[in-house]
C-alpha cells in the first residue's frame, strides 16, 4: 500500500492488511494501525486527495476473550 495513491486503496484491502497482523496476537498494534490509517484518510478527504475514507466502516479487531477462574460457592 505504501507507494499507491490514497484514492486507490479500497475498503476490502485495508482489513485484509490488518488481518495479517492479528494472528500474531498483536491486537494493540492493529488498533494503532487502524487509527493511523483513519487519520491519513481523514486528511486525504479534507485535502481533496480522495472523496471517501476507507476506514469508516471498519470495526475493532477481534480480541480473544480472557477466561477468568470463578470460585464455586458451596
Amino acid at each position: 500500500m505504501g507507494d499507491r495513491p490514497l484514492c486507490g486503496i479500497t475498503l476490502p484491502e485495508l482489513p485484509a492488511t490488518l488481518r495479517r497482523v492479528e494472528p500474531r496476537g498483536r491486537f494493540y498494534t492493529v488498533v494503532r494501525l487502524q487509527s493511523t490509517a483513519s487519520g491519513v484518510f481523514q486528511f486525504g478527504v479534507g485535502a481533496s486527495y480522495c472523496s471517501t475514507t476507507a476506514t469508516r466502516d471498519l470495526c475493532s479487531p477481534r480480541q480473544p476473550r480472557a477466561i477468568r477462574a470463578c470460585a464455586h460457592r458451596s
